[in-house]
């Protein structure tokens, strides 16, 4: 009985159709507080498109980071492990430190294991947990990335600590533009061409990093930068 109730099933269930992949876009700012944006009661600052996000979305009340600083935070990100468990304790100091291993490479990464389901990847912004060899996004798990290893760039020169720092996969590249503008465009580009197949956008926005000395030219104010369409919404 029990055998002809299962043939049964067979014949009249039929096989469950897989659920789709659902495509992924995970955007970070840098160096925001929630009481920054207007959906938090920030009455100051204009922050209509986050605030219409989290009117249609979820608005979480109650959130704990990894990390204060940027480095072990975004090591915990990619790896959903604690610091203690990933080993990057620290934040990665200046040039040598930005450029060096970083987050040890044993270590497995979301687009590794998205990479592996049949996702198409890309990274557009800010790294900050190593960029020696092995340790580049490209070498790392995502398909493509348009970003900066260090920790911030200004946001129209590009520049870290007297070196430009804004690369395509793992060259440097000279590009026109503000930075934040840049790699939303970039992550716009990447979902309209991948729109066939399941896709992880990893957007980890220098934005709105503080204006650092370090990265201005001689004689360079060191100013918080916008776009002029930007600062005409508060006159």
């Amino acid at each position: 009985m029990l055998v002809e109730l299962a043939l049964l099933c067979v014949a009249t269930c039929g096989v469950a159709e897989p659920a789709p992949r659902p495509n992924i876009v995970l955007i970070t700012a840098d160096n925001l507080g929630y009481g920054d944006l207007g959906c938090y009661g920030n009455s100051v600052v204009k922050t209509p498109h986050l605030d219409r996000l989290a009117q249609q979305g979820v608005r979480c009340t109650d959130f704990y980071t990894a990390s204060p600083t940027c480095t072990v935070s975004r090591a915990s990100l990619l790896t959903g492990r604690y610091p203690q468990r990933h080993g990057l304790t620290w934040q990665l100091p200046g040039i040598e430190g930005n450029y060096g291993v970083g987050l040890r490479h044993t270590e497995i990464l979301l687009p590794q294991l998205l990479g592996q389901a049949g996702y198409r990847t890309a990274c557009f912004g800010k790294w900050n947990i190593g960029f020696a060899a092995g340790s580049r996004p490209t070498e790392r798990g995502f398909d493509e990335f348009f970003g900066h290893a260090s920790g911030n760039i200004d946001y129209d020169n590009h520049i870290y600590n007297g070196r430009l720092d804004l690369h395509r996969g793992t060259e440097p590249v000279r590009v026109e533009g503000y930075c934040t503008d840049l790699f939303a465009d970039a992550a716009c580009r990447f979902i309209r061409g991948h729109a066939s197949r399941p896709f992880f956008v990893y957007l980890p926005l220098n934005a709105p990093h503080f204006p650092n000395p370090k990265n201005k030219a001689p004689g360079q104010p060191c100013i918080w930068q916008a776009p002029d369409r930007a600062l005409a919404a508060y006159g």
